[in-house]
């Protein structure tokens, strides 16, 4: 008769699952919509290209909105996981993990403002063209600066979980080290989008390349088992 799998080691592999599921959903709205509309910055021509890609803004939407809600399962079976190890960092990395959540609902309702307005809304009429497009544009660059402030968020969750990590004897220690890389490039990465804006893409490459770091964590997770 098979032994009973270790407790730890099954909601290690859950997280590590609903981890992964968020990092398959996450870039359709996080890079793949806003990469459609990038570099347009005449708001008629913005405006035209709304309305050829609505279809990509909605899939976009639907993607925010379902990672959203895979990230509260997420923090919940991590905290499950590290609360016996240090419960006050667990507390910690659920606090952060959930925070930014709300940020990107509210964000997410740029999207649909801009959908709105370049619909074929009866009570549009009462807009000019030239006031909608302007509109548009003010929309999109909101929930962009909405994902910018949620972005430091997305960074301080993971020194706590880096922390628990190393702590847990379930994941390979390097991970711990991995994951304060990629909270310390979302939290610069955000701090440029918000303050430096003119410098932000000198540094894309490098920031994302620190971000991807918060990969390791999943295979850790998936893979998880005492060490």
């Amino acid at each position: 008769m098979s032994a009973l799998p270790n407790p730890p080691q099954g909601l290690a592999r859950q997280a590590g699952a609903w981890y992964l599921l968020l990092a398959l959903v996450a870039p359709l709205g996080l890079v793949v919509v806003p990469g459609r509309l990038a570099g347009v910055d005449d708001p008629a021509a913005l405006a035209a290209l709304v309305r050829e890609q609505a279809h990509w803004l909605r899939a976009g939407l639907a993607s925010e909105l379902l990672y959203q809600l895979i990230e509260v399962p997420l923090v919940l079976t991590l905290y499950a996981l590290f609360a016996d190890q240090h419960r006050a960092q667990a507390r910690l990395m659920a606090v952060l993990g959930l925070l930014p959540i709300p940020i990107v609902f509210v964000s997410m309702l740029g999207e649909v403002a801009a959908l709105q307005l370049q619909s074929d809304a009866a009570w549009l009429a009462a807009w000019s063209d030239e006031q909608r497009h302007t509109l548009t544009q003010l929309a999109l660059k909101l929930h962009h600066q909405g994902l910018a402030l949620a972005m430091p968020f997305w960074g301080l969750w993971l020194l706590p979980l880096g922390s628990l990590v190393m702590r847990s004897g379930l994941v390979w220690r390097w991970v711990g080290p991995a994951m304060w890389v990629a909270g310390g490039a979302y939290v610069l990465d955000a701090g440029l989008r918000l303050l430096w804006p003119a410098m932000q893409p000198a540094w894309a490459g490098a920031l994302a390349a620190g971000q991807a770091a918060e990969l390791a964590v999943i295979a850790g997770l998936l893979l998880a088992r005492p060490r």
